[in-house]
């Protein structure tokens, strides 16, 4: 028996004809472009509060699709349009614009529909179709642009440090605010993106939608429950992170509540966060049990 493969079978692995050496080229021409934008994207963006989701999304997004390594090999199929090259070379050339202009934001969008693109090409659309979860799932590493996160943020900052003002207010504590800056004593608290619930927004509802696929199955009067528990989880926890920063402001000082504790701060609030939807959950399952099929 051979071990190694023949040219037709080489050909074989991908589309349209491409020989095997063509591919191979074809493949490292892509791993140039997503190497360098991956790496920025870990060093700008997930080493931040509001991205640090990004590698538990790649790795559990890769796993799904992992998982489905059987089904996918026995369902691949190649695209007979070859209309792809327009598409694939608008989002290269829009790839290559906002790399030289340093936009992070529409190079990681490029880079995401490319991939999807290529892996339509060489899996074909039944097995596109059969990945729609882990492919729009991988979607949330694409970096948003920082004056859209603004516009989307700011209501929600005010409304979190009027919350937080009236809650330390009822306990008895001097403060005040004026817009998203909390005046707690003699200190002064800006309630940044982070805190204002853009990290818990973002990463639980990317958690809370990998665990309810995950879990819900095709029962979808629980998955509806649980993604409209998404957001009011993540609201009410990053309250409380407000809350909390606010009183240790008070009572240790701007250097405490600023440092580690402000990390831990945010800690508590995805754990509050994740706890939530899995109380809704557990609630869910004992009102609305699953159905059994007789």
């Amino acid at each position: 028996m051979a071990l190694v493969a023949t040219e037709s079978q080489r050909a074989g692995w991908f589309p349209f004809g491409i020989t095997w050496r063509t591919g191979v080229f074809a493949a490292i021409g892509l791993s140039a472009m997503a190497a360098p934008t991956l790496v920025d994207v870990a060093r700008e963006h997930w080493t931040t509060d509001s991205g640090v989701h990004g590698p538990i999304i790649v790795a559990t997004g890769l796993w799904l699709i992992w998982r489905e390594r059987d089904w996918i090999a026995a369902h691949k199929a190649t695209p007979a349009s070859s209309l792809w090259i327009i598409p694939f070379s608008a989002l290269c050339g829009l790839w290559l614009l906002s790399r030289l202009f340093a936009i992070i934001s529409i190079e990681s969008a490029a880079l995401y529909l490319l991939l999807v693109l290529c892996g339509w090409l060489y899996f074909g659309s039944a097995v596109m179709r059969r990945l729609w979860f882990p492919v729009l799932y991988l979607a949330f590493t694409v970096v948003l642009p920082a004056s859209l996160v603004d516009q989307l943020t700011q209501p929600l900052k005010v409304w979190i440090s009027a919350t937080a003002v009236d809650v330390l207010d009822l306990a008895g504590y001097p403060v005040a605010h004026t817009g998203a800056v909390i005046q707690v004593g003699q200190y002064q608290l800006l309630v940044e993106d982070a805190c204002a619930g853009l990290m818990s927004l973002f990463s639980l509802s990317a958690i809370g939608l990998f665990y309810i696929y995950l879990v819900a199955g095709n029962d979808v009067r629980r998955a509806v429950i649980l993604m409209a528990a998404i957001l009011p989880m993540a609201v009410l926890a990053n309250l409380v992170r407000v809350v909390v920063l606010a009183l240790l402001t008070y009572h240790a000082g701007s250097k405490v509540a600023q440092g580690v504790m402000h990390d831990m701060a945010g800690m508590l609030t995805f754990a509050i966060s994740l706890a939530g939807m899995f109380a809704a959950d557990a609630i869910v399952a004992r009102l609305l049990p699953a159905r059994v099929a007789y």
